[in-house]
């Protein structure tokens, strides 16, 4: 059984999140649910739980300011929000997990997997750590670190070091300022909804580039750029335009 708290300062979302865990995640023994960190503190210090389902809108104390109260965070975590859009921006990046209320049980199921194989595997590689750091840092996500779920684990890279982003079927090969070439088990997709969209732009189907890495631009019919590392990019011809505006042409 893996041990878990629910930590929601709405009785009734406790009540539910209980609810269907007890009913479609068995193999969770919810040991306690309570309506702050400051309750959830000594809880967790005495009953070592394995997973947290930890809200982040509460008052006076929010899911995040509960985090930094620990030096190592020495549990999974499974982030709650009736949605925040920049936090969810900020566990996006880092490969959290995060459940949208009011919840939907194919994620809550999802999230439970996910989680539970961090915890048999000790998997987290310090995603939790580094999503306080990246909040701690201003919004201007361009020097966050982000990190790259790999087949055999995570990488982690600055934001501002990609230089271009290539789909590669359910996979995205990630060029690097260093010449590294990074394969993600994430899709294009995915890096397009979450990535800063001030600096980073869907130039094709297939492929996002960092605009702060464009060297040059050649006309065509939608034209193409010359990146940094010197390779070529093709601009789609509807998003020419957006392209062109983007650098006030």
């Amino acid at each position: 059984m893996i041990k878990a708290i629910i930590i929601d300062d709405e009785t009734r979302s406790r009540q539910i999140i209980k609810e269907m865990l007890n009913k479609y995640c068995p193999e969770i023994d919810v040991i306690s649910d309570v309506s702050s960190g400051e309750e959830a503190y000594p809880v967790i210090t005495e009953q070592q739980p394995d997973l947290v389902f930890l809200d982040i809108e509460m008052p006076y104390e929010d899911g995040f300011d509960f985090l930094n109260r620990f030096d190592q965070i020495p549990f999974e975590v499974v982030f709650i929000t009736a949605y925040n859009q920049y936090a969810i921006r900020a566990i996006r990046i880092c490969a959290l997990d995060y459940l949208l209320k009011p919840l939907s049980i194919t994620d809550l199921k999802n999230a439970v997997e996910r989680a539970k194989e961090r915890i048999l595997n000790k998997h987290s590689h310090g995603q939790h750590e580094l999503l306080l750091q990246n909040l701690k840092r201003n919004r201007n996500t361009e020097h966050h670190k982000l990190a790259i779920p790999a087949r055999d684990g995570l990488d982690f890279i600055d934001i501002k070091d990609i230089i271009v982003l290539e789909a590669d079927g359910a996979y995205t090969n990630i060029r690097m300022t260093d010449k590294r070439k990074l394969l993600s088990s994430r899709n294009l997709k995915e890096y397009e909804e979450f990535l800063p969209e001030d600096f980073f732009f869907r130039a094709h189907h297939s492929f996002i580039i960092n605009l702060h890495h464009v060297r040059n631009y050649h006309k065509g019919e939608g034209g193409y750029v010359v990146m940094t590392d010197n390779s070529n990019v093709d601009i789609s011809k509807r998003k020419k335009k957006e392209f062109l505006e983007r650098f006030n042409l």
